[in-house]
């Protein structure tokens, strides 16, 4: 449309476009249920006997997949192995806790990630994918180096290749470590700007987090990271939403935005 405005993020061009109805955090689903009687008892015996079969086979499936899932995670995110032994463990808070409330977890998130070992390792890793060898027989990296924006939309790429979108628990907000997002492999927009911040962070890039209240929203109910590029002394703010399938560089058109609020995740 002609009167969008576009983010240039590195080669690429991003314009501003419709958001999808499921993509901020707390757009409900609709989901339906079929409910099929049976005429007779014998009917209903037979029937209990397939749905029992029917559980114990799926249960068997659901086992494998879990264990296959596993064996990738392990294998991808080895870095994080010793730590996923004990119990899964989630920072939880009622949705309508004050926006002050949910700021603070997601700081104290963000913060604990940024400087674990792990979570720069993950992205360090991350930047550094060789893609065979330049013509002096020296290494070709994937992402160049010294390349801020080719870095960003790097990880940005990590976090959206590593966590789908997911919804919270119902009527709860979970606010996961690092780790948990990417051992879980599924969060809503706080968890994947959690990761996505610490990543960033962990490797020299400041970063700010923007909450916004839609237009047919009565409370704040998307988030999304803002990283300022060159790292260094930066001239311009770019958005990145991770919990979108959108390219790096995307987010909600201003049409969509009935309030905003910038806050920081360190402390100044």
């Amino acid at each position: 449309m002609g009167g969008r405005s576009a983010i240039r993020l590195g080669a690429l061009t991003i314009p501003h476009g419709r958001l999808d109805a499921r993509a901020p955090c707390r757009y409900p689903a609709i989901m339906a249920a079929q409910i099929i009687g049976l005429s007779d008892i014998g009917r209903a015996v037979v029937g209990a006997f397939k749905i029992y079969v029917g559980v114990k086979a799926v249960g068997a499936g659901l086992q494998g997949l879990s264990e296959a899932a596993s064996g990738r995670t392990a294998k991808q995110l080895a870095a994080f192995s010793s730590a996923g032994n004990g119990p899964a463990k989630l920072t939880l808070h009622p949705t309508r806790g004050s926006i002050h409330d949910r700021i603070r977890l997601i700081r104290e998130a963000v913060r604990k990630g940024y400087v674990d070992p792990r979570v720069r390792k993950l992205a360090v890793q991350a930047l550094s994918r060789k893609c065979g060898r330049r013509a002096d027989g020296r290494t070709n990296w994937c992402t160049p180096e010294k390349d801020a924006e080719a870095e960003v939309v790097a990880l940005f790429n990590f976090t959206r290749d590593n966590v789908r979108y997911v919804r919270d628990i119902f009527g709860i907000d979970t606010y996961p470590t690092s780790q948990r997002a990417l051992e879980f492999g599924g969060e809503d927009c706080d968890g994947s700007v959690i990761l996505l911040a610490a990543l960033l962070l962990s490797v020299g890039y400041p970063v700010m987090g923007r909450i916004i209240r839609t237009t047919k929203a009565e409370d704040w109910d998307h988030i999304f990271v803002v990283v300022g590029l060159p790292p260094g002394a930066p001239t311009k703010w770019v958005g990145l939403d991770p919990s979108v399938d959108r390219p790096a560089g995307w987010t909600a058109p201003r049409e969509m935005i009935a309030a905003k609020l910038d806050f920081e995740f360190l402390p100044a």
